[in-house]
């Protein structure tokens, strides 16, 4: 289950910027991908507001070009200040989250 206030955040915030990309990327190709997703997610032991973020931000690097969008995409949901969403979903031995240091998010970026 993806929290409202989550949601309401990708809604009002991620998928209205992806109306100004190419037409085969714009919000229905963002939302499609959403629900794909959380479709799939329904069948493994995932975080879904993980999936569901993830979801929402696979293409939002496309603002920068699409050469390098998916190192973007992951950069721009990494440092998402309003979410904190980079560290919102680093597990901790005991299956909580913690929080992740600058240093683990450098090495999730090549």
């Amino acid at each position: 289950m993806v929290r409202k206030e989550i949601r309401d955040y990708i809604e009002q915030h991620i998928l209205p910027r992806y109306e100004t990309f190419d037409a085969a990327h714009r919000t229905d190709h963002a939302t499609t991908v959403i629900e794909r997703s959380m479709k799939l997610a329904r069948h493994y032991e995932v975080n879904e507001e993980m999936v569901y973020v993830v979801a929402a931000y696979h293409d939002i690097g496309l603002e920068f070009g699409r050469e390098m969008h998916h190192r973007e995409s992951a950069r721009l949901v990494m440092e998402d200040k309003e979410e904190d969403f980079g560290t919102a979903f680093l597990p901790n031995n005991n299956g909580k989250t913690k929080p992740m240091h600058t240093a683990q998010k450098s090495r999730l970026l090549p």
